[in-house]
């Protein structure tokens, strides 16, 4: 199939591959096999299988590293992750021309370091919901620490009702509390719960 500069040709060797080329014509032309016998190729497959070596190359550096893996994806998506792989790649093959003790998941290292440097802080993370108008308890921004419950003029062993339980409707005492809530409440799961 021919179109302006665009050919596309359906080749069936040893099985169908189809190929689009801007530079070759529909010319084919004769080439003996390795057993002698003369053989008519299109020259866009010759010219491929000449050249293919540098395809399987490529190949072979992002198998480890494909992203586009998963089936079940866009072929939009699929397409944008291929292209941002191989531009990856180009990026290692640039740095290794220039350092040559370079390995391909160092400078994919490398790279994501210096993305994250560079655009890390712009990141906003989306905040769902409506912003809350009263200012969030200190207990849920700092950080707290439980401790035994200081013993006082009349107890050395003070009690006094967890906060937690009290409010299931469950009358709790514990010796142990949070000095900076200034509330009691049981080790574990009250604790953690407030």
């Amino acid at each position: 199939f021919h179109s302006d500069k665009v050919m596309v040709l359906k080749w069936h060797d040893k099985r169908i591959v189809t190929l689009i080329s801007t530079f070759h014509s529909h010319e084919l032309v004769y080439q003996r096999n390795s057993l002698g016998f003369e053989q008519i190729k299109p020259a866009l497959v010759l010219d491929y299988n000449k050249h293919m070596g540098g395809v399987d190359i490529r190949d072979q550096l992002l198998h480890s590293f494909l992203l586009e893996r998963k089936k079940n994806l866009k072929w939009y998506i699929k397409l944008f992750k291929r292209l941002l792989n191989v531009t990856v790649l180009n990026t290692y093959i640039i740095w290794k021309s220039r350092n040559e003790k370079s390995e391909h998941i160092s400078v994919r290292l490398e790279l994501i370091k210096g993305l994250i440097e560079k655009y890390g802080s712009e990141i906003k993370r989306p905040v769902y919901g409506r912003p809350s108008i009263e200012p969030k308890p200190k207990r849920l921004v700092e950080r707290h620490f439980i401790e035994h419950i200081p013993p006082t003029e009349k107890k050395s062993k003070p009690y006094r009702v967890c906060v937690v339980c009290s409010k299931q409707g469950i009358r709790k005492e514990s010796r142990f509390w949070c000095p900076d809530c200034q509330a009691a409440m049981c080790v574990g799961a009250c604790f953690k719960n407030y």
